[in-house]
């Protein structure tokens, strides 16, 4: 007989539902059989981003060592749960149960709907747990039954949830010949639409060159002592520390809660126990009680995720979808290819700003050394993303989709629910989210958060010797419009010339933007490509024109490349 536990996101063995109740129902019944265990990227759903899958990489070996030792063998796969089902059921062993750790997003309701439909016609008995938030997201609703939409409200609910900790697991009972585990991996391998991730015993560490300066260590061990460091040393004074890039006032747990590293129930117990034995001085306890705001943030988010699976791709409040976004020029229409029509000079220029942004060259020191940070470390502080996104989708009028696919692709932490949600706060599109004219102005964000330009200087190299005065005079007087950006070459960018520019406008008689790579400083640092003051005067313009235009037409989402 075989047990088998669908780990979902959680690359850990402490506080990890269903593989706790696969060993425990193995203990308690001898004959339910071994254990096995599955790490499973689905590609019916939004694959990870690049960072995120670096991460990954790096704690599956782990991963399977902890499991190793409790005679618990890993399978790490590439396909859809369904197909997986199919295929297990076809060795016609003697499953016991199935466990499963929740997931949420996509078409995953769906797609473990048939996973489970699978299992219940070969009468093997199913059990679903959540591992990766506090709560049950369909259990908190409103007095009208409906799902939250305002952050305050919802943040309620949790004063009176307790945590939910799991003791480590016992050793599992032994495959005694092996031959369960033989057959399933012999079922599986031979399927042309299941992948066998090589991640269980690489051959040599996973190891991106652009991931070389990354200073971080995957893995549940580190994501505990990660815990303690900050319950020692930052905890206290979170509250205001917080808010200052410069420092390591935050907890940077987000990539181990991400990751599923370490169980949100393990970090709240954490903090409450802290708040009942620590001190009681006023500031501690308002720091404990902030952390834990920011805890019941991210279940906010994937509260909004499981009742809205696609918040990825489109706005919550579905009156942005009229909201007159900048047209921003395509891959192919930047190359050029045939039978693509070409972007207007407008878009060209929308490109260009985007591609600035991403490369952390547009002026704007805060800005840049925010999206610079991002390059390095594959994080951000949370005080300059909310900068960088504002800037992006307020200044720029960039749609806030092409800012969340690049933050999914390069931070380590991007979580399918808080990063699209926090994207869509600050766009003010989403739930509880900043009204759109509440604009982030970086200059006043600087000045109260990097007052002496210690955070600027420490990640763009321009300005390091650059006086604080300079630093703040870039952002009240920008010298040109985003011409400049296109006038003068980069390091971070590759440049190319039109060839058929005999009817264009100035704007195509230019050299046009492509991004190459980024991160890379500048001999001289680049005059601003943005007025903040113009753009910021721009974007309430039409931001009003969509306030006062209720009966407009709806527009179609635009397709971002």
């Amino acid at each position: 007989m075989v047990i088998l536990a669908f780990l979902g996101p959680c690359l850990r063995t402490l506080d990890n539902p269903a593989l706790y109740h696969a060993i425990r129902q193995a203990a308690k019944d001898k004959s339910a059989g071994a254990v096995v265990a599955f790490y499973v990227e689905d590609p019916t759903q939004r694959l990870p981003g690049k960072a995120f899958t670096w991460w990954t990489r790096k704690s599956l070996p782990k991963l399977r060592k902890q499991l190793e030792e409790l005679r618990v063998p890993l399978f790490c796969l590439r396909a859809p749960y369904p197909r997986i089902a199919e295929v297990l059921v076809s060795t016609a062993l003697p499953f016991s149960a199935v466990h499963v750790n929740r997931r949420w997003g996509g078409t995953t309701q769906d797609e473990d709907t048939r996973f489970a439909e699978i299992w219940a016609h070969a009468g093997i008995e199913q059990r679903v747990h959540t591992a990766h938030t506090l709560h049950e997201p369909w259990e908190i609703q409103t007095g009208q039954g409906q799902p939250y939409r305002v952050y305050t409200a919802f943040s309620k609910h949790f004063a009176n949830i307790s945590p939910q900790l799991l003791e480590e697991p016992p050793c599992a009972p032994e495959d005694e010949d092996g031959q369960a585990y033989t057959r399933m991996e012999h079922a599986l391998t031979e399927q042309k639409d299941i992948t066998v991730l090589d991640w269980a015993r690489p051959s040599s560490e996973f190891q991106e060159p652009w991931a070389a300066a990354f200073p971080w260590t995957p893995g549940s061990d580190e994501a505990h002592r990660v815990l303690q460091a900050f319950m020692d040393h930052a905890l206290a004074t979170y509250k205001d520390a917080r808010d200052i890039p410069f420092e390591a006032g935050t907890s940077r747990l987000s990539p181990y809660l991400a990751h599923g590293e370490i169980s949100p129930h393990r970090v709240l117990s954490a903090v409450r126990r802290a708040r009942s034995a620590g001190s009681t001085s006023k500031s501690f306890i308002e720091s404990t009680h902030t952390f834990e705001r920011e805890l019941v943030w991210r279940e906010f988010n994937y509260h909004l995720l499981y009742h809205q699976p696609d918040l990825a791709t489109r706005n919550h409040n579905v009156q942005w979808d009229a909201f007159s976004w900048a047209e921003v020029a395509s891959p192919a229409q930047l190359k050029q290819e045939k039978g693509c029509a070409p972007a207007s000079s407008e878009a060209m220029y929308a490109r260009a700003m985007y591609d600035c942004w991403r490369s952390g060259h547009t002026g704007i020191p805060l800005v840049d050394a925010g999206m610079r940070q991002l390059w390095k470390m594959g994080w951000m502080h949370n005080r300059v993303r909310m900068v960088v996104a504002s800037f992006l989708v307020k200044n720029l009028r960039i749609h806030w989709r092409l800012g969340e696919e690049w933050f999914w692709d390069t931070l380590v932490d991007a979580d399918p629910a808080s990063n699209p949600g926090n994207w869509q706060w600050v766009a003010g599109t989403g739930a509880d989210a900043a009204p759109f004219f509440r604009i982030f102005n970086p200059a006043r964000q600087a000045d109260r958060f990097d007052e002496r330009c210690a955070y600027v200087r420490q990640w763009v190299d321009e300005l390091k010797s650059t006086s604080t005065s300079d630093i703040a005079e870039m952002y009240e007087h920008p010298k040109r419009s985003v011409a400049s950006a296109m006038a003068s070459p980069s390091p971070a960018s590759l440049w190319v010339k039109r060839s058929d520019d005999a009817e264009r406008t100035d704007m195509s008689k230019t050299s046009l933007f492509r991004p190459s790579m980024v991160a890379m400083a500048e001999p001289t640092y680049r005059a601003a490509m943005v007025d903040l003051k113009k753009s910021r005067s721009t974007t309430l313009e039409h931001y009003q024109k969509r306030k006062n235009s209720s009966e407009s037409p709806r527009v179609k989402q635009m397709k971002l490349t």
